[in-house]
């Protein structure tokens, strides 16, 4: 998994919302996803993000060890008080 909090900048392959009710910051242009064919830009980035899994969803899809002990986890996150990251590391 590869996925960040949106910034603002064009490029949105990685991008998700860190939950349902995330709140966009302001963008610099329309987004862009590359394709095998290209860059393909987004008339409304916001929408097309609306339809993705949030980051909150693909955290707690993830397969729940048995033993926390033996597993290893590496999360970037671009604040230190993300919030959605923090809760579902309580959850185990």
């Amino acid at each position: 998994m590869n996925w960040v909090v949106d910034y603002p900048f064009r490029f949105k392959d990685r991008c998700r919302m860190d939950t349902d009710d995330h709140i966009f910051q302001e963008q610099f242009g329309k987004g862009l996803l590359s394709t095998p064919d290209g860059w393909q830009e987004l008339d409304d980035w916001f929408a097309c993000a609306k339809m993705l899994p949030t980051i909150e969803e693909e955290l707690y899809r993830l397969v729940r060890p048995k033993d926390m002990a033996k597993n290893i986890y590496v999360i970037h996150t671009p604040r230190i008080d993300a919030v959605t990251v923090r809760k579902w590391g309580e959850t185990f």
